[in-house]
């Protein structure tokens, strides 16, 4: 990833962290935002919960596919042009994932899920660059943005449709949340003279593809992504089956985002100071599957 020049003139402080924070949010709330409106956009186009899964999958493709691509783009335009056009990109798939054609909302899907790829890879790099003396607090920044716009886009879903009568609205505020977010950006990285690119050594992919420890991670990540975007999709639309008001469903999907936030700064902090994360890993993904497992079973108390 490329390095700043020592010429590069810095950003106010202020201006870094509204840039950083409206980046983040983009990276999250565009996604969530689907699963509250899943059930009537499954109704409009007419298709089943089998083609309604492609707007999970499909992002998750885009993760596992378009991310390793992400560095040499960077290297290429700049780290901070490379963040506007991620961004762009995401607010353009949130405009075509608003329209009611299934053709047009899979094209947004992955107009949006190599964005949000993208964007995944950059804003650590953006992190360490800029604020590699802050890291663990400004990570932990970062992961509370995320659950701040996820928890907001999750929310206001549902009101927002029946304000307007339209599941399109609440997915076109957010593209034009991400329009006005790709404008800061531009204005950001055309403002600054482009960093001069730092002579980069990666190992060749051939590499990657004989470590035992690459796979692992690739495939830990992967599980951890295809978790929670299939959680932000189908919890609404589960609970709405089971006979939840879907104004409440909206809420659910709402709280679970809400609680992630205070965890995810203090898991993000905890884990600068430790030199090994296994046991943080494994104790975390472990409250994740018996909050899993508790789910179905407090459906059918709520059923009797």
């Amino acid at each position: 990833m490329p390095s700043a020049s020592l010429s590069r003139p810095p950003l106010p402080a202020w201006l870094w962290l509204v840039a950083f924070g409206l980046a983040a949010i983009n990276l999250r709330a565009p996604i969530v935002v689907i699963g509250p409106v899943l059930d009537p956009i499954m109704s409009t186009l007419s298709i089943g919960a089998g083609t309604a899964s492609l707007f999970t999958t499909g992002m998750i493709l885009c993760f596992g596919l378009l991310s390793p691509l992400a560095p040499g783009f960077a290297d290429r335009v700049g780290l901070d042009r490379a963040i506007a056009c991620a961004i762009t990109l995401i607010a353009i798939g949130g405009v075509l994932r608003g329209i009611e054609s299934l053709t047009v909302m899979l094209l947004g899907t992955l107009c949006a899920g190599m964005g949000i790829a993208f964007g995944n890879v950059f804003m650590p790099s953006l992190v360490k660059r800029d604020r590699g003396d802050r890291l663990g607090r400004t990570m932990g920044l970062y992961t509370v943005m995320m659950g701040v716009g996820a928890t907001i886009s999750a929310g206001s879903a549902i009101p927002l449709m029946n304000l307007s009568g339209s599941w399109s609205t609440p997915i076109w505020l957010w593209a034009a949340f991400g329009i006005g977010s790709a404008i800061v950006w531009w204005r950001v990285a055309l403002s600054l003279a482009p960093a001069e690119a730092a002579a980069t050594h990666r190992p060749p992919m051939s590499r990657l593809f004989r470590s035992p420890v690459a796979w692992t991670l690739t495939l830990f990540m992967g599980a951890q992504s295809l978790s929670f975007y299939t959680l932000q999709t189908w919890v609404p639309a589960v609970a709405i089956q089971a006979g939840v008001p879907v104004a409440t469903a909206g809420i659910m999907l709402s709280l679970i985002n809400l609680t992630s936030i205070p965890g995810s700064y203090i898991v993000a902090r905890l884990a600068s100071r430790l030199t090994h994360h296994s046991l943080l890993i494994v104790g975390l993904c472990s409250l994740v599957g018996l909050a899993l497992f508790g789910r179905p079973r407090m459906v059918k108390l709520g059923d009797d």
